[in-house]
């Protein structure tokens, strides 16, 4: 008999190789001056992702998926004056652990665009320097919204799709100095991603 049309349908799990370019705002406050500067940087990303999708209906998609992916652009450094390297900020962001909602449309019996609603948590790390001094240091899980969209193609299978994101995480901010400044920071990236997945 003949086979089964493919579907989109079940269980998967898969990796994912891309480019991240990450945008850092920092806020300098103390007393009335607010010194604000970026840094930005691009690298490489990967990771590895599991999930579970269903056809609602012959072309209504819904899908849940968990993913956690690291960068090469995770470290970075700013010179805070251009002429000095006395005061410098760190950032440094770790592993990136996330869980998103996939909505879709099944275009043909074999592709499948997307739209997803992400949420994401990341231990990271920004620090404030002076002549090799700390001045201020943040160190915590930062949660980010990342929503985005993507393609994919069934090849039996072999799942095969690239997929955009945006990463929005939450300003944090810690006061040094008795108080009378306070270092604000927040991370925003873009992420486009290749995607190979096995479906079960």
């Amino acid at each position: 008999c003949a086979d089964k049309a493919p579907s989109f349908t079940g269980f998967y799990a898969g990796g994912n190789i891309g480019t991240e370019a990450r945008g850092t705002q920092y806020n300098i406050l103390s007393g009335s001056a607010n010194n604000q500067f970026n840094k930005n940087q691009v690298g490489m990303a990967f990771g590895v992702f599991a999930g579970y999708g269903r056809l609602m209906t012959k072309s209504f998609y819904l899908g849940g998926e968990l993913y956690i992916y690291g960068t090469t652009a995770n470290k970075s450094e700013k010179l805070v004056d251009q002429n000095s390297s006395a005061l410098q900020v760190k950032y440094d962001r770790g592993a990136v652990f996330g869980c998103a909602v996939r909505l879709g449309h099944v275009l043909d019996v074999n592709t499948l665009a997307y739209a997803k609603l992400g949420a994401e948590l990341s231990k990271d790390t920004a620090t404030l320097v002076n002549n090799g001094n700390t001045l201020v240091k943040i160190s915590q899980a930062i949660p980010a919204f990342a929503p985005g969209f993507g393609f994919e193609h069934k090849f039996n299978r072999i799942i095969g799709g690239i997929e955009y994101s945006y990463s929005i995480g939450r300003k944090v901010g810690k006061k040094y100095a008795n108080d009378a400044s306070k270092l604000n920071v927040q991370r925003k990236s873009h992420n486009v991603t290749f995607r190979v997945a096995y479906q079960f």
